[in-house]
């Protein structure tokens, strides 16, 4: 399955404590893409906002892109 630019992704596949971290947060925000890293997960928003979470929940960064579309 081939999912266009900028569709949001389900969340029931996502672990319940970092969905929280995020809507808790981000309540209206949609996730655009979630990867899982060595100790964290870098979740990407439709608001251009890049979240760092670690495996227990805890917020640890977050960046602001700029996804200008050419």
């Amino acid at each position: 399955m081939y999912l266009q630019k900028n569709t949001t992704l389900p969340t029931k596949f996502i672990p319940a404590n970092i969905l929280k971290t995020v809507q808790k947060k981000y309540a209206q925000v949609a996730i655009l893409e979630i990867g899982k890293e060595y100790l964290n997960y870098k979740i990407k928003l439709v608001n251009n906002r890049e979240i760092y979470i670690d495996n227990i929940g805890k917020s640890l960064s977050i960046n602001y892109t700029n996804n200008k579309v050419q």
